[in-house]
């Protein structure tokens, strides 16, 4: 540690001391990657509205957004909250318009693009929404640029195109291959994997689905690892997806319930929202399906508590959901 070494003959007592500092060092790291949020902490307004987000507290984050873009020191969170909210509320083809390719801008560092190449991607897989062409191309071998990449082929395979996601599949692999960095390759492991688990899952090949992400899934605590911001709830969603496919309900709320815990990223935090209502309602229909109807209900009126406005696509989520909530109030499991 530090360069530092024993001298020869050095006592005991200067051995075990410098194992100590070593264990206690790499403690220490692990346990502040675990502290860390990613949200600057002199944005105050920011972090008070991402910690109404995460607990559920939709009307006080509403009020937060009342006062106005004037109040924040950027316009980049405000603007992410209020996708958010729009997609409680129910207006999830407001919310993807938001994020069509056609409003991002193309400077390589603004991480607007990063939210919202990830968050059209979860608003179509969760919701049914059709995807947004993608024309992007690998310009550069830049981190921006390579996840754009990924996620255009992560989008082909689950819309069928498998042809146009082998084909970024094997260009990324030369890349991984050629790769310098082991923050890179560490990435790439997890990037090929979502590769190739949409051709999986459209062929309704789901044990192939948690053969390929139960590992994934497992890394997802690990610091250090390579993720494209917010790509975690698109893992859990598709493990929730697989295991409800093939009648193991309790591992598919395992994973579900994953997905509404707090964040710990800035990107995780920017989409937590979009996720929220089509979780919600697919863990009140499998705590149903295993008989726990207390829980089943605390789903529902979560869901029917901000789903308020919903597109007319989405009127039949609110319907069913309150179908299902009489049902459990009359005391019968559906």
């Amino acid at each position: 540690m530090w360069g530092c070494r024993a001298l020869p003959g050095a006592p005991a007592s200067l051995l075990l001391h410098q194992r100590n500092l070593v264990t206690f060092t790499s403690e220490l790291r692990r346990f502040l990657d675990s502290l860390r949020v990613d949200v600057p902490p002199e944005c105050a307004t920011e972090w008070e509205l991402y910690e109404r987000i995460a607990a559920g507290r939709w009307d006080e984050a509403d009020r937060i957004l009342a006062a106005g873009p004037e109040v924040w020191p950027w316009p980049l969170p405000f603007e992410a909250a209020t996708r958010q909210l729009d997609a409680v509320r129910g207006r999830i083809y407001a919310v993807h318009e938001a994020v069509s390719p056609q409003r991002r801008p193309q400077t390589p560092s603004c991480c607007f693009r990063q939210v919202a190449n990830i968050s059209g991607l979860l608003l179509e897989v969760v919701y049914g929404v059709a995807p947004h062409a993608d024309t992007s191309t690998l310009t550069d071998r830049g981190w921006l640029a390579v996840e754009d990449y990924v996620l255009r082929g992560v989008r082909a395979g689950l819309v069928g195109d498998t042809t146009e996601a082998k084909r970024i599949y094997r260009r990324l692999e030369l890349m991984r291959d050629s790769a310098t960095s082991h923050t890179f390759e560490r990435a790439f492991r997890i990037w090929l994997a979502l590769l190739d688990v949409g051709p999986a899952a459209r062929r309704g090949d789901w044990p192939h689905v948690l053969e390929i992400l139960e590992p994934v899934a497992q890394q997802m605590s690990e610091p250090g690892v390579g993720y494209v911001g917010g790509d975690n709830y698109l893992t859990r969603w598709l493990l929730g997806e697989a295991h409800a496919r093939l009648g193991q309900h309790e591992s598919a709320i395992a994973h579900l319930e994953a997905a509404l815990r707090r964040p710990r990223t800035r990107n995780d935090w920017r989409i937590r929202g979009l996720v929220e209502p089509g979780v919600r309602f697919k863990l009140g229909q499998l705590h149903q399906q295993v008989g726990d109807t207390t829980r089943a209900r605390v789903h529902y009126a979560a869901f029917l508590g901000t789903f308020t406005d919903p597109d007319p696509a989405f009127e039949w989520m609110v319907e069913e959901a309150r179908r299902r909530l009489d049902v459990i109030t009359d005391g019968v499991v559906y």
